[in-house]
């Protein structure tokens, strides 16, 4: 009974194991169909993802692609500006120059035309003038011969009259060799009036190196002299310096002179009067000054004054204004300065400071008037 019991319990386990086993497949085959609907999820889901992702990084490549682009060719076009400007103002010059030059051509194509119509009111007139001439001298011509004519016919008849020709016939002969005697003078007086001038000009360009070496002798010797000064001016305050150490012994040390920049307003000024003091540099100067006056040097006897001298010729040159002795001024030329240094100096008013400008403009006054002269003349 018991045995029956266990055996029936026995074979419903069975059953139901049997019925387990056979549903075990499909069991596992659900669970698998939906363990892979859940994959092909996910895995949609993340392609999508990365097909996104990739893209956006499509559009960021293309994009920046694009930016690159456009930056190189606004590079391209910037550049492309700049030699178009460049070739715009270069046309414009060059155009603006262009037009000068038609300006001057058309002005100087009027002058020609001005020109040739003179040249041919003027040729004109001197072909009727030629044609007037002409007739005259046939005219002449003519009633010296009817005169020739009437002589020989009112003269008796004779074997030695015969063969010589009358007179009249020689007077147009004659008459054109001595033309043709005065044009030669005329040449010759032409030529010795070239050779004339020829000296002229080079007995004035040896009188002009003359003048312009003396100037320049001259100058060297006041700048010279003022740099004596200034080395005995300067071993006067060496001595007055050691002059409380007798026991020492001190040879004097060459001084090869101090430079012009060196130079103080009152050496400027001393120079100044040195070269002024000489008579030649006032002929000098007054000769290039006004060179249409008459050339009267001032006598070696009766000197003339410095500062009459100078105001002289600062007057001539209307310079002859009032200087100012509370507040010194550097005026125009050197001559003017010294007579303004001069007056403040007898009214202890001190000496003009004179800079460096001044200075250069009285080395080109002083020393490049002859050549300046010389020049001119060359070109005249």
């Amino acid at each position: 009974m018991i045995f029956g019991v266990s055996m029936t319990s026995v074979r419903e386990k069975y059953t139901q194991l049997h019925d387990v086993v056979g549903s075990l497949s499909e069991k596992i085959t659900a669970v698998l169909v939906r363990q892979e609907k859940d994959f092909l999820a996910a895995y949609r889901a993340h392609m999508y993802n990365v097909q996104k992702e990739l893209h956006d990084t499509k559009e960021k490549i293309l994009r920046n692609e694009t930016l690159e682009n456009k930056s190189e060719k606004i590079k391209l076009l910037e550049e492309e500006r700049d030699w178009y400007r460049k070739e715009a103002l270069r046309l414009d010059t060059f155009t603006t120059n262009m037009k000068k030059d038609l300006k001057h051509m058309k002005e100087k194509l009027e002058c020609i035309e001005e020109d040739r119509d003179w040249l041919e009111k003027q040729l004109k007139a001197s072909k009727k003038q030629n044609k007037l001439l002409r007739a005259e001298l046939e005219i002449r011509l003519a009633n010296l011969t009817s005169q020739a004519e009437d002589k020989m016919d009112t003269r008796p008849a004779s074997p030695a009259v015969d063969d010589i020709a009358p007179p009249g016939l020689h007077l147009p002969l004659a008459a054109v060799e001595r033309e043709e005697q005065f044009r030669k003078q005329i040449r010759q007086l032409k030529r010795d009036l070239q050779a004339s001038k020829r000296e002229v000009n080079r007995l004035r360009e040896t009188t002009s190196k003359q003048q312009s070496n003396e100037l320049e002798e001259f100058f060297v010797q006041s700048i010279d002299a003022v740099k004596k000064d200034i080395v005995r001016r300067r071993g006067h305050s060496r001595d007055a310096k050691t002059r409380p150490m007798p026991a020492l012994k001190v040879e004097p040390v060459p001084d090869c002179g101090p430079e012009m920049k060196e130079f103080t307003s009152v050496d400027r000024v001393r120079v100044i009067e040195r070269l002024l003091s000489h008579d030649e540099v006032l002929s000098i100067l007054y000769d290039n000054l006004f060179p249409s006056h008459d050339k009267k040097p001032p006598d070696g006897s009766a000197k003339m004054p410095l500062a009459s001298a100078v105001s002289l010729f600062t007057k001539k040159k209307g310079v002859g204004r009032l200087i100012d002795m509370e507040k010194p001024q550097p005026v125009g030329s050197g001559a003017a300065a010294v007579v303004a240094s001069r007056e403040m100096t007898t009214q202890g008013g001190g000496a003009i400071p004179l800079d460096e400008s001044t200075l250069e403009y009285l080395k080109l006054t002083f020393v490049k008037a002859p050549l300046n002269e010389l020049s001119c003349t060359n070109h005249t």
